[in-house]
């Protein structure tokens, strides 16, 4: 089912985690397939995570449910620059 779900988001390096109903509400997590992350301020590729924070994302509805997008927005430390 987390294939087919990921296959129907049809959201390049980003897969479905996990699914849940919840009353009139389906809730994807969803997370990114990189292990990477490219430095906003030097660009140097960073694979030290410094923190995660999860978001609640409102998408277009599946029929009559709402659709809600669990995504983990992790951040990553610069070895280079030496910032988050």
């Amino acid at each position: 089912m987390k294939r087919q779900l990921t296959q129907i988001l049809n959201l390049p390096g980003v897969s479905v985690k996990s699914h849940k109903n919840w009353e009139q509400t389906l809730v994807l997590e969803i997370q990114n397939q990189s292990k990477t992350a490219q430095c906003p301020h030097c660009k140097q590729i960073s694979h030290r995570l410094h923190q995660n924070h999860f978001s609640l994302i409102k998408d277009l509805p599946w029929g009559e449910q709402e659709v809600l997008l669990r995504v983990n927005r992790r951040q990553f430390k610069c070895d280079n620059c030496v910032k988050p």
